[in-house]
């Protein structure tokens, strides 16, 4: 029996499904999922890869500041 191989994917191949994945709808986005055979832990992982590699971080990847709880959505008490 053979040994399972990982696949590796091109750094173009990477660019231009993320392009694709964040230019479609949310319903959409799983459906190029399954279509190409990955999971979003790929989309997650690849854009982390590039945000390191642009030195910027998206606005996906920020994380927001937790407010105190008298600032937080119910107003200062």
């Amino acid at each position: 029996m053979k040994k399972a191989r990982r696949r590796i994917y091109p750094p173009s191949y990477k660019a231009r499904f993320l392009k694709e994945y964040e230019s479609l709808p949310a319903r959409e986005r799983a459906a190029l999922l399954r279509r190409e055979g990955l999971y979003c832990s790929h989309v997650i992982s690849w854009r982390r890869t590039f945000a390191k590699r642009w030195r910027g971080r998206p606005r996906y990847l920020t994380r927001a500041k937790a407010q105190p709880y008298s600032q937080g959505a119910w107003g200062p008490e």
